[in-house]
């Protein structure tokens, strides 16, 4: 039995062998599997966020749990939690484009990354901190009213419904923008609606008078 070229093409089964063998590992990297798949995915998301930004909210929320005149309610104090902590993101983007627009030093990576530690060692503090500071204010706020005192438990759901309110409410406030920026770009490249112009029309025509002028002389 002569055996064929050594150029020749592989034949269907073969290749359908190699096809269905599973690839080896590469050392030192980690299985794409669904667990590192929502890993990446969360951190893509939360790479997402401004760091001036979380650093307001993180103040505001601070601040909302500061004591009040009258007892409030836990699903209340989550709603003006989240509410006071999206407007401190929007303050903190204030801001830094402030900042950035005033002096023109720029981090680097390591300073960029140090801050991200810094203010994740803040949040992981100042949260459950002021969020017990804050249930001790609202029992002292209820027995001066004479208002009957809720479950321990409920303060915990502030901190918790707090934190998922304000992260949709920030994410709801990006995908508005990232739509209005890209209406914005579309209107810069296409024609406006109902009018059937387009914003580059002036120029195209200037430049076809241009050549007609060039090829009459």
């Amino acid at each position: 039995m002569t055996a064929g070229p050594p150029g020749r093409a592989p034949a269907p089964a073969e290749s359908a062998a190699a096809e269905s063998a599973p690839a080896e590992p590469v050392p030192g990297e980690r299985p794409a599997g669904p667990r590192w798949r929502w890993l990446a995915a969360t951190r893509r998301y939360l790479a997402g966020f401004s760091l001036p930004g979380l650093a307001g909210a993180l103040a505001f929320y601070c601040l909302s749990l500061t004591p009040s005149l009258l007892p409030r309610a836990w699903y209340l104090q989550a709603v003006m939690s989240a509410v006071t902590a999206a407007i401190g993101y929007a303050v903190g983007l204030l801001a830094g484009w402030l900042l950035r627009s005033l002096i023109p030093w720029r981090p680097g990576r390591a300073v960029r990354r140090a801050g991200h530690v810094a203010l994740a060692v803040a949040a992981v503090v100042l949260i459950p901190l002021f969020g017990v500071l804050g249930a001790d204010w609202q029992h002292e706020i209820r027995e001066l009213n004479g208002a009957s005192q809720p479950p321990e438990a409920d303060y915990i759901l502030v901190v918790g419904v707090t934190l998922l309110l304000t992260a949709a409410l920030i994410t709801v406030s990006r995908g508005i923008r990232s739509h209005r920026t890209s209406r914005r770009t579309n209107a810069g490249t296409f024609p406006a609606a109902g009018t059937g112009v387009s914003p580059m029309m002036p120029k195209n025509l200037a430049n076809a008078y241009r050549s007609g002028a060039r090829r009459s002389t």
